[in-house]
Order: structure tokens, then C-alpha cells, then sequence
């Protein structure tokens, strides 16, 4: 049996915009297991970005648990929110959020120096981690230079 990673318990969302109420997931149940490839997919206006905010940690539920490595994060302070944000979750935003006038060594550079990982090492680490995504010979580039899809890779 694969170990459970995420487990949703009865989760439920609700914003208020102005005096009206919107509900985008109302007592939603999920299990994701290690290993496990999992799609999230609705119509525009369904709640999968809201869902995708819980599982991140970029937002709190309403109602309902969400236990990630069996941790309760919506019980969770800022503080420890940002550790697992930092070392558990990865997300690839639309945007790329990349610093301009650094270039793509110096950008995955200052992520791995935030997270206090590799120090003395992080450029041969940080070229090694762009060779991975397919990007060897761009490390040079500034975000402008790079295509979408490099920029989010």
C-alpha cells in the first residue's frame, strides 16, 4: 500500500465579495498518494485554482482539514507554512516571476541561497539543475531571453 501525502477531509471555501457569498469547494474529499500522478480539471469558475491555493499553502480553508504528510496545514502559522512552501511544494505559475536583471544561473541561484541550501556550490549546482530542465547552454540568458516555456522550467 503507497503512503497517503495528501489527504482532504470535508473541505469547504467560502469568500465574500461585497454582500454576496461564493462557495468555489464545498466539503471536498481527496487522497493522493506517493507516487501518484493526479490532474486537477473543471471549467473555468470550479474552484481548481482555490484548490491548488489550500494544497499550496497560499491559502486556508474555510472548513475541513487538509493534512499534508499527515500535518494539519490549516492549523499551521505563517511561519511554518512558509518552511513547507519552501522545501515540499513546487508550483509553476503562469508568470514566471523571475528577477530581470538576473540571469537563469543567478535566478536559481538566489532560490537555492534562500532556502540555505548549497552554499560555496550553487553555480555548478544551479548549472546541473538547468542542464536537468533542458536548458544547458542559457544560463547566461536574462528572463526577456528566454521563451515561456523556459521561463517556467
Amino acid at each position: 500500500m503507497s503512503e497517503l501525502v495528501l489527504k482532504i477531509e470535508n473541505l469547504t471555501k467560502t469568500y465574500t465579495l461585497g454582500k454576496r457569498e461564493v462557495q468555489p469547494l464545498t466539503n471536498l474529499n481527496l487522497e493522493i498518494k506517493k507516487g501518484e500522478f493526479t490532474a486537477i480539471m473543471g471549467p473555468s469558475g470550479s474552484g481548481k485554482t482555490t484548490l491548488l491555493n489550500i494544497m499550496g499553502c497560499i491559502d486556508k480553508p474555510t472548513k475541513g482539514k487538509v493534512l499534508l504528510d499527515n500535518v494539519d496545514i490549516g492549523e499551521l502559522p505563517e511561519s511554518q507554512l512558509y518552511k513547507i512552501r519552501r522545501d515540499k511544494i513546487g508550483f509553476i505559475f503562469q508568470s514566471s516571476n523571475l528577477l530581470p536583471y538576473l540571469n537563469a544561473r543567478e535566478n536559481v541561484e538566489l532560490a537555492m541561497e534562500l532556502a540555505g541550501k548549497f552554499s560555496g556550490q550553487r553555480s555548478e549546482r544551479a548549472n546541473e539543475l538547468l542542464a536537468t530542465v533542458g536548458l544547458s547552454g542559457r544560463e547566461s540568458h536574462r528572463p526577456q531571453r528566454l521563451s515561456q516555456g523556459e521561463q517556467q522550467r
